[in-house]
């Protein structure tokens, strides 16, 4: 369905979206988990099968 939806391979698919990415980033109070800037060909994706693009900052907590 994801590949007549997108107009296009499986394979092409999964690579854009495998660049989606969170990184954990630590300091002395907090702990972030913050995605990556969004490529192009993920953004397009990610609209034509009516997905909204995560967040930039995922997750933030104060470390005890």
């Amino acid at each position: 369905m994801v590949e007549l939806e997108c107009g296009m391979p499986w394979n092409q698919i999964r690579n854009a979206l495998e660049k989606l990415q969170v990184t954990e980033f630590f300091d002395l109070n907090y702990r972030v988990l913050m995605r990556n800037e969004v490529p192009q060909d993920t953004q397009n994706i990610l609209k034509l099968l009516s997905i909204k693009t995560p967040k930039q900052i995922i997750k933030l907590e104060k470390l005890p």
